[in-house]
């Protein structure tokens, strides 16, 4: 459970999926949610300062994805990587990773009020997300293998991050399609991203409808 995520190791338990090297097409929501401006700030403290505050900050942003039926597919430097519904369909995928996406940013408000009360730089975080089919399976050699998502889904949810500013949650045309009736959400300017021919159209995600007895 350490090197895969946690519902990959249980469909694996479960006899639902062979772990041998491949993969199969599935739909699913593939997201990304980076520290803005790390590398300025990097620069700007002690090595063992940087990888305390990675890991502070992986610390409170991990379980909001979890709690909401997520999976951890890496951690690059300053950057995770998630998915919902794969390799399996998964009721909700998309509307769960935006609650997830959420609560990570509500989490890091409270983790910037300590790291100020502490003299500590705060942190800014864009998260970006997109839903679509993608090849998901075990990719590497015979003696060391990663379980991953790759396609054009993934490539298009990590170039809409790139997009997101410092606490924004920023959606592809088909995520904010599958999230709709769900969350509180404002379209932006499309955006150009590398290796598209058409801008590609975003949303910027606020808030989560909630239903109210009076």
């Amino acid at each position: 459970m350490r090197f895969l995520p946690k519902p990959v190791v249980d469909q694996a338990v479960s006899g639902q999926l062979d772990l041998r090297l491949g993969g199969s097409t599935c739909r699913g929501t593939i997201f990304f949610a980076d520290v803005i401006g790390f590398t300025s700030l990097s620069e700007q403290l002690e090595p063992q300062a940087v990888i305390a505050m990675m890991n502070e900050f992986f610390n409170r942003m991990v379980p909001c994805i979890e709690v909401q039926d997520g999976a951890i597919d890496k951690f690059m430097g300053d950057c995770i990587m998630a998915f919902w519904g794969v390799p399996f369909s998964q009721q909700d995928a998309t509307a769960k990773a935006c609650a997830a996406a959420l609560h990570m940013h509500n989490n890091l408000v409270g983790l910037n009020s300590i790291r100020k009360a502490n003299g500590q730089p705060i942190l800014g975080m864009g998260i970006g997300l997109d839903a679509g089919n993608a090849v998901a399976g075990n990719i590497g050699s015979e003696d060391r293998v990663e379980y991953t998502v790759l396609g054009n889904t993934v490539n298009t949810a990590q170039r809409i991050q790139s997009q997101a500013c410092r606490h924004q949650v920023l959606v592809g045309q088909e995520a904010w399609n599958d999230s709709a009736g769900r969350v509180y959400g404002v379209s932006m300017p499309p955006v150009q991203v590398k290796n598209k021919t058409d801008p590609v159209a975003t949303f910027s995600v606020g808030g989560w409808k909630v239903a109210v007895s009076l």
